[in-house]
């Protein structure tokens, strides 16, 4: 018996599946009926099994407590509404939003920035189209563009990047993300300087490593995942759809490989994962001149309604380094 599907029969004996059911499958499976009940009753003898067994308890004890706290957080009255508000103050900011770790869309935030009414596609063409950037290219032809994007980067000149962004209608095969490290590396940090008022919450004595700057054409798409920082990241042109799934459905993501989920949570196949349908997902539209909150690990996914230009920082005056303890796919 191949090393697979006796890692599959562990993973499920832990679950609570009947043994007569792995066999049952793994025979519709091809696997011969002798071989499926040795392999059944082999992992059900092991000490390893049994070991699996008590951790696997462990972690479903875990689970149900986080799907406890996620259905009372479900009872309150405005649950499931991400609002757009006035700049809060630092108390507001921390006592509703920070420890309260749930998204907020900020309006005016962008009120006295030049960047809000200078930057444009055509304008950062003419001031730095020779600047050499990376961006992800190919994310067309791999399913799991976002996981493996450091094999996706391309080097290209600004210029011929955002021609492809006006030559074409809609994409999600190149997209300038916050890896690429252009404000950091290139004339693009004179953009910087575009940037007005920053809230009290913010650190703007941090700038290095923590401003990330996005643009690309409308279609692009970042699939389900949850980030290891809390960000604000603010539209300077373009729409984005956010779509938001609390960290405390983490039983139901599907989390296997690192902050990813196996979801298309744009096309949710829910024969596959059927226990996404017990979540509700949050959704909204952040326009030009807004911010949205993200907070830490929250699990989102974003699509492009039209082409487009951000900026995320990560510099909060409040503690935001985090530790997870991520998943390794083994496969």
């Amino acid at each position: 018996m191949n090393y697979q599907w006796t890692a599959w029969t562990a993973t499920n004996l832990a679950k609570g599946i009947s043994p007569l059911k792995l066999v049952t499958t793994m025979v519709e499976n091809s696997v011969p009926e002798a071989e499926a009940f040795t392999c059944v009753s082999t992992v059900l003898a092991s000490p390893c099994f049994l070991d699996l067994s008590k951790l696997d308890q462990k972690l479903q004890k875990a689970y149900s407590i986080l799907q406890i706290l996620q259905r009372l957080k479900e009872q309150t009255p405005d649950y499931g509404i991400i609002k757009k508000i006035d700049p809060p103050t630092m108390d507001e900011f921390v006592k509703d939003y920070w420890t309260a770790c749930y998204p907020v869309v900020i309006k005016g935030l962008t009120a006295d920035w030049p960047a809000r009414t200078k930057w444009s596609l055509e304008w950062i063409r003419q001031n730095f189209g020779d600047e050499m950037i990376e961006i992800q290219e190919g994310r067309d032809n791999d399913p799991e563009f976002e996981l493996n994007s450091l094999s996706l980067k391309k080097k290209c000149t600004l210029e011929d990047f955002i021609q492809r962004i006006f030559d074409c209608e809609s994409s999600n095969d190149f997209y300038m993300t916050a890896n690429n490290h252009s404000l950091e590396h290139t004339r693009l940090g004179e953009m910087m300087n575009d940037i007005g008022t920053l809230p009290e919450y913010i650190n703007g004595a941090l700038t290095t490593g923590y401003w990330h700057l996005w643009m690309g054409p409308k279609g692009t798409r970042t699939p389900l995942h949850h980030d290891e920082n809390a960000l604000l990241h603010t539209q300077l042109a373009g729409r984005k759809k956010w779509y938001f799934v609390p960290p405390y459905e983490l039983p139901n993501v599907y989390n296997t490989r690192g902050v990813f989920s196996e979801v298309d949570i744009f096309n949710i196949d829910y024969a596959k994962f059927p226990d996404m349908q017990s979540v509700k997902i949050l959704e909204v539209v952040v326009e030009p001149g807004e911010t949205m909150f993200l907070p830490v690990g929250w699990w989102h996914a974003v699509e492009s309604l039209d082409r487009s230009i951000s900026t995320s920082f990560i510099n909060f005056n409040l503690p935001n380094n985090w530790i997870f303890k991520n998943p390794q796919d083994t496969r």
